[in-house]
C-alpha cells in the first residue's frame, strides 16, 4: 500500500509508512522536488493526516520531525525531552499504520503475548491500542512486566488481578519499578495525613496516582485549597471520592470552576461549596453543567435562576441527567395526583426529593403510616407540607414520633 509521505523543502522520502518497523525506518529524504510537486504532496499529507485520529501534539511532532535529521533536533524545536519526542512520533506513525491496516507484526505479536501473559478482559485490538499509545512497551520484556505487576501488588498488599485491571488505563506502570510505586503511595498517604488503605483505594480508581510523586499530589492540593480558602482536610475528603482532584493541574481545576461560576452567574466559592458535596463538579465541564441547567429548568418549567438556587442546596442536581429528574417529577405527580407546578412548589422547599425515585419514597410513606398508626392519606398530607418525610426511614420516623409522644 503506497501511503503518501509529506516532503520537506529540498527532498523526498525514500521509504513509505508501510515499510517502517523501527525508529531507524523513519522517513529520510533524498532527491529534491519541484515547488509544484512539493505543493501537491503537502496537500496530500494534510488530507491524509486529517483522516487519522491524531492529537494535535502528535501531528506537530510528526511534521516537525519530518523536517529534522535527528530526534534531538526535533526535541529542541518542540521544547520536549528526547524520550517524549520519540514517544509522540512513534505513536503518531503507529496510529497511521493502524488506521490503514499495516500495523507492524512486532506490535501485533506483542499484543498477543500480552494477552497470553496477563489475564485481562481487554481484547487484542484494545491491547494493540494500548501499545500504540505507550510505544516503549512494544519492546519491553513481558516477563519483566509480569514481575513488576506481581511485586507491586505484593508490596501494596493488593490482589494481583485488582492491581492489573487498574493499571490497564495507565500502561506506563507496567515498566515502573515496584519500589517506586510503593514509595509514591506510602509517602503521599503520609503527606495527606490519611491511611495508606484510603489512598490505595483512590489510586485504584485513578491509577495515574500510582506514578505521581507525593510532593506533586500535595502541591496540587495546597494550590487549590489556598486559592479558594478551603479547609485542607475537607478538600482531601472530596479528593478521596473524586481522585482526579489529586492529580489534575490546579490551573485546570481553578479555571473550570471560575468558568462554570461565571456561566451560572454565581460566585466561584458558591460553586466550590457545592462541588465539595459532589466532587465530580470540580472536573465537570462548564458547558455540560450549563446544558444540564438549561435543559432541566425547561423540563421543570421554572427559571434557570430558580433551578440554580435549589441546585446549590442539592448539588446532585447539577450532575443528574435532566431526563432522570423529569421522570422523577412526573412519577411523583402521578402518585400524588398533583400538577407539575403544584409538585415543584413542594420540591423547591426540599430539593432532595427531585433526586429520589418516587416509588421508593411513596413506599416510605406507606410503611410510615402503618408504623405510626394513621392512614396513608393522612401521611401523604403531612409529607406534602413537610417534604423531608418522603425520604425519612420509617423506623427512624417511628422512633421520633414515640419520643415526641412521651
Amino acid at each position: 500500500m503506497n501511503i503518501p509521505i509529506w516532503t520537506p523543502a529540498g527532498g523526498t522520502y525514500a521509504k513509505r509508512y508501510d515499510e517502517m518497523k523501527t525508529e531507524e525506518d523513519l522517513p529520510v529524504y533524498e532527491s529534491a522536488l519541484s515547488p509544484e510537486e512539493l505543493e501537491i504532496i503537502t496537500a496530500q499529507v494534510q488530507s491524509f493526516l486529517q483522516k487519522t485520529d491524531l492529537k494535535e501534539s502528535e501531528k506537530e511532532a510528526l511534521i516537525v520531525h519530518s523536517k529534522c535529521k535527528t530526534y534531538q533536533e526535533t526535541a529542541r524545536k518542540l521544547n520536549l525531552s528526547d524520550t517524549r519526542t520519540k514517544s509522540k512520533v512513534h505513536t503518531a506513525i503507529a496510529k497511521i499504520q493502524n488506521e490503514n491496516g499495516i500495523l507492524p507484526e512486532k506490535i501485533k505479536e506483542q499484543a498477543k503475548n500480552f494477552k497470553n501473559t496477563f489475564v485481562t478482559n481487554k481484547s487484542i485490538k484494545e491491547i494493540e491500542n494500548i501499545l500504540i499509545n505507550t510505544p516503549y512497551l512494544i519492546s519491553l520484556d513481558l516477563n519483566k512486566m509480569e514481575t513488576n505487576v506481581k511485586k507491586t501488588a505484593e508490596l501494596l498488599n493488593l490482589k494481583e488481578k485488582e492491581y492489573l485491571e487498574s493499571i490497564m488505563s495507565t500502561p506506563a506502570l507496567f515498566a515502573q519499578k515496584p519500589e517506586t510505586i510503593f514509595n509514591n503511595v506510602k509517602t503521599a498517604a503520609e503527606k495527606l495525613n490519611i491511611t495508606i488503605e484510603k489512598y490505595k483505594k483512590a489510586c485504584l480508581r485513578c491509577s495515574t496516582l500510582f506514578c505521581l510523586k507525593a510532593d506533586t499530589v500535595k502541591s496540587n492540593i495546597d494550590s487549590v485549597v489556598e486559592y479558594f480558602g478551603l479547609e485542607t482536610e475537607q478538600y482531601i475528603k472530596s479528593g478521596l471520592r473524586q481522585p482526579q482532584l489529586f492529580y489534575q493541574k490546579p490551573s485546570t481545576l481553578i479555571g473550570n470552576i471560575e468558568n462554570t461560576a461565571q456561566i451560572l452567574n454565581i460566585k466561584p466559592n458558591q460553586y466550590v461549596h457545592s462541588a465539595l458535596r459532589q466532587p465530580s463538579l470540580f472536573v465537570m465541564k462548564d458547558k455540560t453543567v450549563k446544558a444540564n441547567v438549561s435543559k432541566t429548568s425547561k423540563y421543570l418549567e421554572i427559571s434557570e435562576e430558580q433551578f440554580i438556587k435549589i441546585a446549590l442546596v442539592q448539588s446532585q442536581l447539577f450532575l443528574q441527567k435532566p431526563e432522570t429528574i423529569l421522570k422523577n417529577v412526573l412519577d411523583y405527580c402521578k402518585a400524588l395526583n398533583l400538577s407539575k407546578q403544584e409538585f415543584m412548589a413542594i420540591a423547591i422547599k426540599s430539593p432532595t426529593i427531585l433526586t429520589q425515585k418516587a416509588d421508593t419514597n411513596i413506599q416510605h410513606i406507606k410503611d410510615s403510616s402503618k408504623l405510626i398508626g394513621i392512614t396513608e392519606k393522612e401521611m401523604l398530607e403531612y409529607a406534602i407540607t413537610m417534604p423531608n418525610l418522603f425520604s425519612m426511614n420509617p423506623l427512624s420516623l417511628k422512633e421520633k414520633v414515640d419520643i415526641a409522644t412521651i
